[in-house]
């Protein structure tokens, strides 16, 4: 068993887990090169089952260990990738069961080398990410409702990073800031090749998937589109396809949500924390964990929490067209074999 490591990446939740997921499926020669495995098992299932097991059942998790051990021993490469967001814990629930979570996948993982690595965001960010997410999943609630259940500890790294800390030791803990100057070439799918010893990056596949979000109009209109049709999922997944087609985010842009007061008052709160984390974990002189300039924030004209008349015209001119233009093709087709009988 000593003779396999275990690379185990844990998130977090809104840091590119689902690009660096599909790539590292989608890569498997060039993993193969460097005597690497990805073990898909862990993005689909493993970060679930433990969540259902009780930290405390041991013979439960023995039998999780011993078929995840199983499955490692049917690869061939020396190097083993597990990679799963859920890993550190439920964001829906602040965290609360990180240290339960880290406990359980310390049990089904040990005997094993490990590297435990771990992006995390710029706070205000993730905050403004997780509502967007909430959205596009269904949620018809404004930002400001959201931000009244927000718990204010819940993205403290040090305390979260911690924990892991603690169970793995610090050595054994890679951590890096999801902001593109600090990720190599910009990337968080080339910066984990790097970490994990890809050196050579040449013949890395781009993902055929993203986790695509929408643009600020565009979840505007799906939070109200969302409390029309509020029990059909079928209209909603209608609408969520075109506006990943139409009006995409851009990888990193902000959504603006917070105000710049707002803005700067969460990243007072979480000040100490991550200068911590930064001196601790970094060793950065600077003591910056993040480093990107709020100076874009200042200047930017806030957009209200209201549908702007424009945007919902272009948007739903486009949804009638291409519904219009399904019907006709439809109609076609059913015209077509008429004439063909």
């Amino acid at each position: 068993m000593a003779s396999k490591s275990l690379i185990i990446h844990i998130g977090t939740q809104k840091t590119g887990s689902s690009a660096l997921q599909v790539s590292l499926t989608n890569n498997t020669q060039l993993l193969s090169e460097n005597d690497i495995h990805f073990l898909k098992y862990s993005w689909q299932k493993s970060a679930y089952v433990l969540r259902e097991i009780d930290w405390r059942d041991e013979a439960r998790l023995e039998l999780e260990r011993q078929n995840l051990k199983a499955m490692i021993d049917g690869v061939t490469e020396s190097t083993v990738v597990l990679s799963c967001s859920e890993y550190i814990g439920d964001l829906d629930t602040s965290y609360a069961d990180a240290r339960e979570m880290a406990k359980k996948l310390d049990t089904v993982t040990k005997g094993y080398k490990r590297k435990i690595v771990v992006y995390i965001r710029r706070q205000d960010l993730l905050i403004e990410s997780s509502y967007a997410q909430y959205v596009k999943q269904g949620a018809s609630y404004s930002f400001e409702d959201f931000m009244q259940k927000y718990d204010g500890y819940q993205f403290d790294w040090y305390k979260l990073l911690g924990t892991y800390r603690e169970i793995f030791s610090v050595d054994n803990l890679a951590i890096k800031p999801y902001e593109k100057s600090q990720l190599f070439d910009g990337d968080v799918v080339k910066d984990f090749c790097n970490i994990i010893g890809i050196n050579s990056q040449s013949g890395l596949k781009k993902p055929a998937y993203s986790n695509h979000g929408y643009s600020r109009a565009g979840l505007e209109i799906a939070r109200v589109y969302n409390k029309i049709h509020a029990r059909n999922n079928e209209k909603k997944t209608q609408l969520r396809n075109m506006l990943q087609n139409r009006m995409p985010k851009r990888k990193y842009d902000s959504f603006y949500f917070l105000s710049f007061a707002d803005r700067e008052a969460i990243l007072a709160f979480y000040e100490e924390s991550n200068r911590n984390v930064a001196k601790e974990y970094l060793k950065k002189e600077n003591e910056l964990l993040f480093e990107a300039s709020l100076d874009e924030y200042a200047s930017k004209q806030i957009r209200s929490n209201r549908l702007i008349f424009t945007d919902v015209v272009e948007c739903f001119t486009a949804f009638v067209l291409k519904t219009l233009a399904a019907k006709i093709r439809q109609i076609m087709g059913a015209e077509k074999l008429v004439t063909d009988r």
